[in-house]
């Protein structure tokens, strides 16, 4: 699963850097590669012998070179837990947070300026009608193409359900970053910039066209040698990479580096969470579409800051607050984890944290990320529903013996934020609700 996830991803950026992308691919601000319900069982068959911990271990905390909070240690079932936190609030005392009813909200004409500076041309445009098969999504792309006065192009599309903005070189770093698997990332900051000083660039760039961004966020160093590490397995795969050969007829420098981060929209003092499309379980059983919920996944910003400043990012849809439904204190991070131990190993047929995780019966289980934040749980055809305060867990599994490679599995464990109780859902292909 892996290596063919590798290969498509190799295979888009094949066309995108010879000119051949397609237009109207979405790219979407969360990447999963869990393993389907058969594969997962099937892995466990053939993985080999590994004895697990069972002693649970204190958790301990400290800070990473890009200065997020980190937890390691081992639960009470010998997870091990070697966590990045992504929050703004005390991990003790997180404090009060409220529910909202909030409405998604498509992208129209009007939003074709909210990025467009006033000394810039429109030099091309195009529109045509898209049809995502849902109503509420189904409109029109507008696609336009600017320039600067210095001769800078710049493309701003607006779809329905999201919005691109990028230069050439941005779109081609972009591309880059992406396509070659786990980044091997320099440990110290660029020169033109440190990380906080890109963040609050790209921070301020969405914040004055309107977005409220989180002060949470992912991000990685992404250095010349990476991207030139990737137009090399590029040609390998059979790519012409004519972008880069026309932008960089001499390959890159050692200027041309750039932070690529993973933003959140922001709700009161809380990210909006991006997670897999999963759809809450009822009873232990996938419901019915026309009363079932799911969680909404396109509301997350990838954004790249270079030298040149923010030069290509990709935003979800925007999320409109309504009415307080419940306030309510929140729970520990400590309370929150400790649920996972019966999460990973209460049996179920379609809960994911089971199915991709508890179902295997050798290996290692690890806790790789924490956060602390709003889901957004809709339902029918409207995009209307809930921001429901939640800790969420990355979980991965591998058997680091086995020579098989899809010995490796990932799903979220979702641990509402009042209760501390693990919300059940899977990720199984279903027909739209």
């Amino acid at each position: 699963m892996v290596n063919i996830k590798k290969e498509l991803i190799l295979l888009l950026l094949v066309g995108l850097l010879s000119g051949c992308a397609p237009k109207d691919s979405a790219t979407s601000s969360t990447t999963s590669s869990s393993l389907p319900p058969s594969a997962s069982a099937e892995t466990a068959a053939v993985v080999s012998s590994e004895t697990v911990p069972t002693t649970p271990t204190p958790l301990t905390y400290s800070v990473n070179n890009k200065g997020n909070k980190t937890v390691t240690g081992t639960l009470s079932d010998g997870t091990k837990v070697a966590a990045e936190i992504l929050c703004s609030r005390d991990l003790e005392n997180p404090g009060e947070a409220s529910t909202y009813a909030v409405q998604i909200i498509p992208y129209s004409e009007k939003d074709r300026s909210l990025f467009v500076s006033p000394d810039w041309t429109l030099t091309q445009e195009e529109t045509e009608k898209i049809d995502y098969g849902e109503p509420y999504l189904n409109g029109t792309v507008y696609r336009d193409t600017y320039s600067d006065t210095s001769g800078q192009s710049w493309s701003i599309a607006v779809f329905p359900g999201h919005l691109n903005y990028s230069s050439p070189r941005g779109e081609l770093f972009s591309a880059l970053a992406k396509s070659n698997g786990d980044i091997t990332e320099p440990d110290t900051d660029f020169s033109f910039a440190t990380i906080p000083e890109a963040f609050s660039q790209a921070s301020a760039f969405l914040t004055n066209a309107g977005f409220s961004i989180d002060s949470t966020y992912d991000v990685n160093r992404i250095s010349s040698s990476w991207m030139e590490q990737s137009e090399k397995m590029c040609e390998f795969y059979g790519g012409e990479t004519y972008a880069l050969k026309e932008l960089y007829p001499n390959g890159l420098s050692a200027e041309d580096n750039a932070y690529l981060f993973s933003l959140r929209q922001k709700i009161d003092d809380l990210p909006a969470l991006n997670a897999l499309p999963y759809t809450l379980l009822q009873n232990g059983q996938i419901p019915d579409r026309s009363v079932g919920e799911r969680i909404f996944d396109w509301s997350g910003v990838d954004l790249l800051v270079t030298n040149l400043g923010v030069e290509q990012f990709h935003i979800g849809m925007r999320i409109q607050k309504g009415d307080v439904l419940q306030k309510k204190e929140l729970c520990s991070l400590e309370t929150a984890l400790a649920s996972i131990p019966t999460d990973i190993h209460t049996e179920s047929t379609y809960e994911d944290v089971f199915v991709h995780i508890g179902s295997h019966t050798t290996g290692i289980t690890t806790v790789v990320k924490a956060e602390l934040g709003y889901i957004l749980v809709i339902s029918g055809g409207e995009y209307k529903g809930q921001a429901r305060p939640c800790w969420v867990f990355r979980l991965e599994w591998e058997d680091p013996k086995s020579t098989n490679p899809y010995a490796k599995d990932f799903t979220c464990d979702i641990i509402d934020a009042y209760t501390g109780q693990h919300i059940p859902m899977t990720s199984a292909s279903l027909e739209p609700i």
